[in-house]
């Protein structure tokens, strides 16, 4: 068992129907949660207001730790990954199992701009960068994690 580093205090209000806000201890700003898509269809519920879903932000945290732990990796062997150079697309698959929705499979396909010399460094970075991030094992063996590098080559100034 590891080291607790850090405790999550969350206050949760409920709102009107489907939506909750999350106060989090620390922070100003609070993150609303609700329904939207086909979870509202789901439900067969139309909010007052759409918010995400909780599922869709489990996808979005675990698509973002991924990117930012494969920024870092990227990042020691001095490959840009700045907002011009690289970005994530992520899509979650959310299935009905018996009445209860469940995430089953997150897909990440990164897009990053590289010079053509740092090639191999990069995809030696993509191939062990998983086992770095602190959201794809804290759900590996209950979300499958699929994902993509794309490079374009691009030539120094």
């Amino acid at each position: 068992m590891g080291e607790v580093v850090h405790t999550s205090r969350i206050k949760i209000i409920r709102g009107i129907g489907p939506t909750r806000k999350a106060l989090i201890e620390g922070l100003d700003e609070p993150i609303y949660y609700g329904v939207h898509g086909g979870i509202k269809k789901f439900y067969k519920i139309e909010p007052e207001k759409e918010h995400a879903a909780t599922l869709d932000h489990i996808i979005a945290a675990t698509g973002a730790c991924m990117m930012g732990t494969l920024s870092t990796l990227l990042a020691r062997d001095k490959i840009s990954t700045s907002e011009d150079r690289y970005h994530a697309d992520v899509e979650g698959d959310i299935e009905n199992f018996g009445g209860v929705l469940k995430i089953t499979q997150i897909r990440v396909k990164y897009h990053l701009k590289i010079h053509t010399e740092k090639v191999p460094e990069a995809q030696t970075a993509f191939s062990s960068y998983l086992q770095f991030c602190p959201a794809a094992q804290s759900i590996k063996g209950c979300i499958e994690i699929k994902d993509a590098l794309v490079l374009e080559h691009i030539e120094p100034i």
